[in-house]
């Protein structure tokens, strides 16, 4: 039976009971054994119904302690679904977090080995320019040593060629 239901059928019951006292005592009591028999069904129509209510409170007390303990377990199973959904999805993201790491290390792993082979390029790119301008230079340098070398030669042999000269002549002359 529905707890509810009892409480109201000891309610009711105990509304009639009660009616039924009313009756009673305004009544001329002629029979004192009447009255005491009519006192004595009184009585135990309220036992009756002090029983009937406590089995309901009872059985209702029961009903809430089952509910209650109902809603306590699953409060339970949905906090542990939610702790390993958290588990599961924090697994999910340090995993991806992971891979990002390890991608951006091969992208950074890459992008020094192509700035390592492009800087040696430019390295060797400077060392050739710099190979052929300093032999380029180089090379008008020693023509215009050579160039001078051969004026300065082709000067002492003209210097030489006058002092043979001037010997010569002042040999002849009076002095």
């Amino acid at each position: 039976m529905n707890p509810e239901w009892l409480a109201g059928l000891g309610l009711i019951v105990a509304i009639l009971t009660l009616g039924l006292v009313i009756r009673l005592t305004t009544r001329t009591r002629t029979d004192t054994d009447a009255s005491a028999q009519v006192a004595q069904q009184v009585r135990d129509e309220l036992r009756l119904a002090r029983s009937e209510h406590e089995i309901a409170a009872r059985s209702l007390r029961e009903e809430i302690g089952k509910t209650q303990q109902a809603m306590l377990d699953a409060i339970l199973k949905t906090n542990q679904t939610l702790t390993q959904s958290n588990a599961e999805a924090l697994q999910k993201q340090e995993e991806r977090f992971e891979s990002l790491r390890k991608t951006l290390e091969e992208k950074l792993r890459q992008l020094q080995e192509g700035n390592e082979k492009k800087l040696e390029q430019m390295r060797a790119t400077v060392d050739e320019k710099l190979q052929s301008t300093l032999e380029k230079r180089l090379g008008e340098s020693f023509k215009l040593s050579a160039s001078a070398w051969r004026r300065c030669t082709k000067a002492s042999a003209i210097c030489s060629s006058l002092r043979a000269v001037w010997a010569t002549s002042s040999a002849y002359s009076p002095m």
